[in-house]
């Protein structure tokens, strides 16, 4: 980020003193955390009005902006808050009279089928208004429908306040080629049986799919057990949804010969999220289990490059048969976590707030991702002390082996206050020296901390601190050698760098 010479100072929630963040920087570290849910300190509905307020400030940097949004929707995996701050941002551009550019802020921040009639919903709704680039940004972003997008989506598209249909007929994309302009003519226009046959001739995978539901439960069943099982599933686009949501809860033998149809050809990521499904559905000791697991414990067959925490929600939830696998796919992802030179402190804060979902769906925590990012990084460099602390630092944890999945019990539970500084300078003192210090937080530092965690170490050994939150009020950025940033992700591991500290997530370091 952005070095700045002056920096306002400011409280954390707790009451600790902070520094406020440029609106920039404010802006990427709430969007990098957000999830248009309550937080452990602030309601959605008051992040979101922050967000309004800090979009109004940076927005007339459209570069920036637009590298924003990409970055959201794109590396930062975060698809509802891509959207909030697209609509944000571009409305407070049309506000300020900012005319150029206001449509590739919509297109880009999305993605899936169902994301343009949901964009349309919610500027409507916020706004109670739809300008004329919110549309137009939204036909561009059409232009990638398929037929398979939409029979993936149609079923939620049509159940929202705006549909797809309603989000073709009010934007107008333009078709861009002759099957498109077919997929659009039978989404948008009513035909007669006749004129909808001829439609579907030139849409083969839609006309599968028809045919597929008009077949009696029984004839399903008998379809998808049979030796043509695999043409069909595929001709038809039918996924695990669509078969078991209609043909219900089936004898594990039905369901096993079904299942090993349908896993060569899921994603990873829906594999890891089906595993429970699968064991429960066809028995511990089956083919598609066998199967399945096979295929999970070799991600980079899938050019699949997940950080530990993707495996930890399913090693949690599986039968232990599961798990040798889930281990040896979590040891591959260590093959992207960077080798540090010299020794690094990795500090863990092991605080109350930090035993917050990281999604209102999700079973993990905050603390969980801190865990995992602490472990990953550990593992990878010997040389590194993953610390815990609360309103102290704790012993260090051993770390040993290559199973980042086998070492989280051993950081315990969160509990407690937080003292970020004085924790920090604590194990620093105890431990070190380091050439440099990561600390794993949401920065809720409370007002008995008698220590700047931006003075917590030397200032020649480089800091980088980690928002896991996303609340107003930094401990440590801007100046040489000082880097804050908000969520884990991938890109995380990216920013262990010096130069980090005059970059964003967007940014090619060398």
């Amino acid at each position: 980020m952005a070095s700045i010479n002056r920096k306002p100072t400011t409280h954390t929630y707790e009451g600790g003193k902070a520094v406020q963040r440029t609106p920039q920087q404010e802006l990427f570290v709430l969007c990098a955390s957000f999830l248009n849910e309550d937080n452990f300190y602030e309601t959605a509905s008051d992040t979101r009005q922050r967000l309004e307020e800090l979009a109004a400030k940076v927005c007339d940097d459209s570069d920036w902006c637009l590298n924003l949004i990409t970055w959201l929707r794109g590396d930062g995996g975060l698809r509802t808050v891509a959207q909030l701050t697209a609509i944000a941002l571009v409305h407070a551009r049309l506000a300020k009279g900012l005319n150029g550019g206001n449509r590739q802020f919509i297109s880009a921040s999305i993605r899936r089928p169902d994301e343009g009639p949901a964009l349309l919903n919610a500027y409507k709704t916020t706004y109670n208004t739809l300008p004329k680039p919110v549309k137009r940004g939204v036909a561009d972003a059409l232009a990638s429908l398929s037929e398979n997008g939409w029979l993936k989506w149609n079923g939620k598209t049509e159940k929202g306040p705006v549909s797809l249909t309603d989000a073709i007929r009010l934007t107008h994309p333009t078709p861009k080629d002759e099957h498109q302009d077919k997929l659009f003519d039978l989404i948008v226009n009513k035909h007669t049986d006749e004129e909808r046959e001829q439609l579907l001739t030139g849409l083969p995978a839609i006309a599968a799919r028809e045919r597929f539901n008009k077949l009696t439960a029984s004839d399903k069943l008998a379809a998808l057990t049979g030796d043509n099982a695999t043409e069909m599933i595929r001709s038809a686009r039918l996924t695990h949804e669509t078969i078991f949501s209609q043909l219900g809860a089936l004898n594990p033998e039905d369901a096993s010969k079904i299942w090993l149809h349908l896993i060569p050809d899921m994603g990873y990521q829906a594999l890891l999220m089906n595993l429970r499904r699968i064991i429960t559905a066809c028995g511990e000791d089956s083919e598609p289990v066998r199967l399945a697991v096979e295929r999970i414990s070799h991600p980079e067959e899938a050019g699949y490059a997940p950080l530990p925490i993707s495996f930890l929600s399913a090693y949690r939830n599986v039968p232990d048969i599961a798990h040798p696998y889930l281990a040896k796919a979590s040891r591959y992802s260590l093959r992207h976590v960077p080798e540090l030179a010299g020794r690094t402190l990795i500090m863990v804060d092991r605080s109350g707030s930090m035993d917050w979902p990281l999604s209102q769906r999700s079973t993990l925590t905050r603390y969980d991702a801190a865990s995992m990012f602490a472990c990953a990084l550990g593992l990878k460099n010997p040389n590194s002390v993953v610390v815990p602390f609360e309103d102290h630092a704790y012993e260090p944890i051993l770390l040993e082996g290559d199973d980042p999945l086998a070492m989280l019990d051993r950081f315990g539970q969160p509990v407690g206050g937080t003292h970020v500084g004085s924790s920090t300078r604590q194990a620093y003192e105890s431990y070190g020296p380091f050439d440099r210090v990561i600390v794993i937080t949401d920065e809720q530092t409370s007002w008995g901390d008698t220590v700047q965690v931006k003075d917590a170490v030397p200032h020649d050994i480089p800091l980088y601190v980690w928002n896991l939150a996303g609340y107003h009020g930094a401990l440590s950025l801007g100046d040489r050698n000082r880097v804050n940033l908000g969520g884990l992700s991938d890109t995380a591991f990216t920013l262990l760098s010096f130069d980090a500290v005059n970059r964003w997530p967007w940014d090619t370091l060398d």
